[in-house]
Parts: C-alpha cells; structure tokens; sequence
C-alpha cells in the first residue's frame, strides 16, 4: 500500500486522516447512494463496526465495504436486504 493517502490511482488525493469523504448520488427516484472514503490511516474497530452496521440493517437496502481495522487486517463486509414481493 502506498503511503501519503496517494491510494490506487490517486483515489485517496486529498483525504486526511479523520476527515473522511462523503458522496451522495441519486441513484433512481427510488433510492440514494452514499458512498464514503477513508484515508488509508484510518482503522476500524470490528466490535463497534459491526454494531454501526447492525444498527443500520432494515433502514438500507444494500451495504458493503472493505474496512481496514485497528489491528492492521483488512475486513470485507457486505449486506443486501431480501426484497420482499416476487421481486
């Protein structure tokens, strides 16, 4: 991994550790995107991500990310909502 928040590409140019990047998009009428960026610095707790993201499952319809945690390992997380309906 490359140091100075340079990431792949230059993706992580300009993130500072603790000040991470919000996006939102519309995405359809429906639904709205939101997408955050990290510095490659920052490291997460699993214990209180899981809980973050426990408390947030049945109020989004799909989550998913690679986190890096405080120990240094990398975790990748992913949670889609089963649809109701045939659909």
């Amino acid at each position: 991994m490359q140091q100075g928040g340079e990431g792949v590409g230059g993706a992580t140019a300009g993130l500072h550790p603790g000040h991470p990047l919000r996006r939102v998009s519309d995405a359809s009428p429906e639904f709205t995107a939101c997408g955050w960026m990290f510095h490659p610095d920052d490291g997460f707790d699993k214990a209180r991500l899981a809980m973050l993201l426990a408390a947030l499952q049945g109020h989004v319809v799909r989550m998913k990310g690679i986190f890096r945690q405080v120990a240094g390992a990398w975790l990748e997380l992913q949670v889609l909502r089963q649809q109701r309906g045939g659909g």
